[in-house]
């Protein structure tokens, strides 16, 4: 079955982004949220979409822990980075580069 309107992808620094092609990681945080998040909002620190992204992405680069995504987030790239708050964060917690 084809998908009618297939989503464009780009990846960051592509010239088709700014042409209005949305990035991977966007269009995963999209997928993301349309999960609906159990949690009591008062104790929630960061938002669901950007921790499945997070842990998603951690487990892809061949981390299977909490500590080793932890560590990947601390020291991935800016330009990854900046795409996702909370790793944004977790840099920032550790004293990398944001």
């Amino acid at each position: 079955m084809a998908i009618a309107n297939p989503p464009v992808f780009a990846a960051p620094g592509d010239p088709d982004l700014a042409l209005g092609a949305k990035s991977r990681l966007t269009i995963l945080l999209d997928h993301f949220g349309a999960i609906e998040d159990p949690r009591e909002p008062w104790r929630v620190a960061h938002p669901l979409p950007e921790v499945l992204l997070l842990v998603v992405c951690g487990t892809i680069a061949d981390n299977d822990d909490y500590e080793g995504i932890a560590d990947w987030a601390r020291h991935i790239s800016s330009s990854c980075a900046a795409s996702c708050p909370t790793i944004t964060g977790c840099r920032a917690r550790a004293g990398s580069p944001s």
